[in-house]
């Protein structure tokens, strides 16, 4: 996993810091237009008034960013954050998704083996959106493939699902019923 950060400051760093502990094997670029490493701006007056050396001001020495292999680059503006042309693949997990699928499918009872791996499209979902809308909500509760005590709620979960991936610019999400502790685990501890 690559990860690029805009700004040294507190949060940038702690970013870098937390993301590092984390994953030990994701690559970490952080930018700043800032000429110096992340330093305490309160000491500035100890330093100017010669009561702290320079080397009292930073959070970190630059060997703690090499050993954490942290690549920052000073001195360097962003401009433009460009997206990659191709967006990897999105993975859904819980409630919303599995059920929208289930929808889809117009399964008459959930099987797991029917929904993980599925594929739901941005126009799936919006079909799902436009059924749902005209429907009242008893109406709702009889739509095969979605449990009768999520019907007051898919319609929200749905729209959240539906801007979401419009706005990540993705026209597709694959669907798993497993949780987030299996892609933890996985991408932990499988190459």
């Amino acid at each position: 996993m690559k990860v690029v950060i805009v700004g040294n400051g507190p949060a940038g760093i702690t970013a870098a810091k937390t993301i590092r502990e984390l994953n030990p094997d994701s690559e970490i670029v952080v930018y700043s237009k800032e000429p110096h490493s992340y330093y305490f701006r309160p000491k500035l007056p100890d330093l100017l008034g010669g009561s702290i050396e320079s080397s009292e001001i930073y959070a970190y020495s630059e060997d703690w960013y090499r050993n954490r292999t942290i690549d920052v680059r000073l001195g360097t503006t962003v401009t433009e954050i460009s997206p990659p042309k191709e967006h990897p693949p999105l993975v859904g997990i819980g409630g919303t998704i599995t059920t929208l699928l289930a929808m889809k499918r117009g399964l008459k009872e959930f099987a797991s083996s029917h929904i993980h791996h599925g594929l739901l499209k941005l126009r799936d979902i919006e079909e799902q959106i436009e059924r749902l809308k005209i429907l009242p909500l008893e109406k709702r509760r009889l739509i095969a493939g979605l449990p009768p005590e999520r019907a007051d709620i898919i319609m929200a979960g749905a729209m959240i699902l539906f801007h979401s991936l419009a706005r990540l610019g993705s026209e597709r999400i694959w669907v798993s019923c497993q949780g987030l502790r299996h892609g933890i685990l996985f991408d932990r501890f499988l190459p």
